[in-house]
């Protein structure tokens, strides 16, 4: 019975590094996008878009095309 807490506790925390390590790498490669400022297509798409510029009630539209 002994062993097998072992077993689960050592599971957990491979699975709990694993999880801490993946978030790192995730951050550290995406993380500097938080600085970045509006893309060249960005006013194209959010702003002069004939859907997006509809705001929040064109949400099922834009799901269904």
């Amino acid at each position: 019975m002994i062993r097998l807490r072992q077993v689960y506790e050592s599971i957990v925390s491979n699975k709990l590094r694993s999880s801490v390590l993946i978030a790192l790498v995730c951050l550290s490669v995406h993380g500097i996008t938080v600085f970045n400022d509006y893309n060249l297509d960005d006013n194209l798409v959010t702003q002069n878009h004939r859907l997006t510029s509809k705001g929040v009630k064109a949400i099922p539209k834009i799901y269904r095309s």
